[in-house]
């Protein structure tokens, strides 16, 4: 079978599994089991991701250019109807539909490709403690942060990502359109390549990690980032962040890494990670902290603090843990 300029042997074991995985993901059926098991199935060979991408990718450049208005379009649609209906898996189905594609039957097939990539539309989201990545039909993948949410809208024609809580670390393909992320009125652009996104009160943290982007603030305020840069966007515009790219997005490795921030700020950065309420008098919030910390132990994390800074960590339960100045020598 023939993808637009890319072969799918069906005697190639690989390429048959990553179509379940195309087929599955689009489908809007992944369990959190699927997403495990897929992940464990990538880490096996590092020719099982680059099967996907390459399904994926041929998908997408075999849909690209199909037009609604070809006389073909309900033919095609109703052979699409009747090998949903009638194919015994789903990766036959989408054999079928990839060999329309491939003989020139455009029209309505775009629709039921739509609806096919549309299955993206639910939210995909982690727990406490918990940081996983989501593969996409692009071939781009999204690596959710602790407590995060975020929507992804892929369609044959555009891509996009709205944040709607926590971080979002995404891997972009190159593709024929650009990777959008929104969040709270920010809107980062990237044509390709690495970066982040966090959502923070009425705030946007952005970072390119690899290739640049392109970030606009709510108020229209545009800016090109390079690799390693950072910034915040708001209401107000944009604001320098604190520490560069790489250093914000450690938190993939299960790493805090903090250059020169508030205690006040490490903390938030734990919360994600902690069952419970953890409150910080304010005086011991303004402390500065430098260093690595775990965030897959955060009671580590917080001795470890307790350790280097004139503060005392008060446990009275796991759902509550108070962070004060341990004398009246505490200062900003």
């Amino acid at each position: 079978m023939l993808l637009r300029g890319q072969p799918v042997k069906s005697h190639d074991a690989t390429t048959r599994q990553a179509i379940d995985w195309v087929v599955l993901f689009g489908s809007g059926d992944a369990t959190v089991a699927d997403q495990q098991r897929f992940d464990a199935w990538v880490a096996m060979d590092p020719g099982h991701l680059s099967a996907w991408e390459r399904v994926s990718r041929a998908l997408n450049d075999t849909l690209a250019p199909l037009r609604p208005d070809s006389r073909h379009g309900e033919t095609s649609v109703q052979a699409l109807r009747q090998a949903l209906i009638k194919a015994p898996s789903r990766r036959r189905f989408l054999r079928g539909s990839l060999a329309i594609a491939g003989i020139g039957v455009g029209g309505g097939l775009v629709l039921t490709a739509n609806r096919w990539m549309d299955g993206w539309g639910a939210s995909l989201a982690t727990d406490t403690g918990e940081r996983r990545r989501f593969a996409l039909p692009d071939g781009s993948s999204v690596l959710l942060n602790a407590r995060s949410r975020a929507v992804p809208h892929v369609t044959a024609t555009s891509r996009a990502l709205d944040l709607e809580r926590g971080s979002a670390l995404v891997d972009a393909t190159s593709w024929h359109a650009p990777f959008l992320v929104r969040s709270a009125g920010t809107r980062v652009v990237s044509h390709g390549g690495q970066f982040m996104v966090q959502l923070e009160d009425a705030r946007s943290l952005v970072a390119a990690i690899r290739q640049p982007l392109v970030a606009t603030a709510p108020n229209g305020h545009a800016i090109t980032l390079q690799p390693g840069s950072s910034v915040w966007l708001g209401e107000g515009g944009v604001d320098p962040a604190d520490n560069d790219a790489s250093a914000l997005a450690a938190w993939q490795r299960g790493v805090l890494e903090v250059g020169n921030q508030s205690l006040g700020q490490v903390i938030d950065a734990l919360r994600p990670y902690r069952s419970g309420l953890v409150r910080v008098d304010p005086l011991a919030a303004r402390l500065r902290v430098m260093g690595l910390f775990p965030l897959d132990d955060t009671e580590r994390a917080l001795d470890m603090l307790a350790a280097t800074l004139p503060i005392r960590v008060e446990r009275y339960s796991r759902w509550l843990t108070l962070v004060e100045p341990r004398d009246e020598s505490a200062t900003a």
